[in-house]
């Protein structure tokens, strides 16, 4: 049984939280030893490639956004913290801004969250901080144009309607708007937003080369074809966030060894499990400094 189904398995038995915590822990460095040890035969005494001629190569520096770790969302020129604010329960500004303050990049939010209360909040921040975020609205790009006064902003970077079907995303009239939006520099990536059939969903998008972004559900990590899925997404150079993949269990406490847990699964969704970011709704002054400090503390 691999690392990844192991400690999928260890969510569903009846040990305590710091056990499993203990057990996480230990199966993520036994596989970072497994796979260096796997992956270099220099490693393996008398082998042809002991010894080499080339110069060795000096290793990139890790990317950071403000100091925080962060990625390059696919084939885009966008680079996000690997930890994003998702506005699902946002509706106070001075939370948002927080946020920002604590070095995220990247937010997200959607008219129907809050009754409207995020999207309003969100423009309440944007009025003043535009430069210093990279905003997603999941709408469709036909609707921007009542949105955007909203948000206090000409633009939003990505655009992620919500397409739940196989058949939704052969949609031609969302293409040709979001082709109309974009030349009228409305929105600059167009991405979808998805959290049923995500396999089949996902899988067809990867192959359709259109879309750039992809926001997902990481619920049915029990699943071995979503994994695939996933990789071809990440294949055809579409950024992944992840979304809904922490424990259901842990409901609103991120304290103790709920926050352990939360950031075992976090580092595993980013290091393992294809994700670019993860979108982490967050509602407190709290929950911002707990994800913050899961991103100081390098994702391990």
């Amino acid at each position: 049984m691999d690392i990844s189904a192991q400690l999928r398995n260890g969510l569903g038995v009846s040990t305590g939280r710091r056990e499993f915590i203990k057990r996480a822990s230990s199966l993520l460095a036994g596989a970072v030893i497994t796979r260096d040890l796997g992956n270099s035969s220099s490693l393996i005494p008398g082998t042809d490639n002991t010894l080499s001629s080339a110069p060795p190569q000096q290793p990139q520096a890790p990317l950071t956004v403000n100091g925080l770790p962060a990625s390059r969302l696919g084939k885009t020129d966008i680079d996000v913290t690997k930890i994003s604010f998702g506005g699902m329960l946002t509706s106070e500004p001075n939370i948002l801004l927080h946020a920002l303050d604590q070095g995220l990049n990247f937010i997200h939010t959607s008219p129907g969250y809050q009754n409207g209360a995020s999207l309003d909040s969100f423009g309440k921040v944007l009025k003043e901080h535009r430069n210093r975020v990279i905003v997603a609205i999941k709408e469709r790009p036909e609707f921007l144009d009542r949105v955007l006064p909203v948000l206090n902003t000409d633009y939003v970077d990505i655009v992620m309607p919500s397409i739940q079907s196989t058949a939704a995303l052969g949609d031609q009239r969302l293409i040709e708007d979001f082709q109309q939006a974009k030349q009228s520099g409305k929105c600059r990536y167009l991405g979808f937003a998805c959290h049923s059939n995500m396999t089949r969903v996902l899988e067809k998008a990867a192959a359709m080369d259109i879309f750039d972004v992809v926001l997902i559900s990481y619920m049915n990590t029990d699943d071995p074809w979503f994994f695939r899925s996933l990789r071809l997404a990440r294949a055809a150079g579409m950024g992944i966030i992840a979304m809904k993949g922490l424990p259901v269990s842990i409901g609103n406490s991120l304290g103790g060894d709920n926050f352990s847990l939360i950031n075992t699964h976090c580092s595993y969704m980013l290091n393992r499990w294809y994700a670019d970011s993860v979108m982490a709704s967050m509602g407190s002054y709290k929950d911002v400094d707990a994800f913050n400090k899961i991103l100081g503390g390098g994702l391990s």
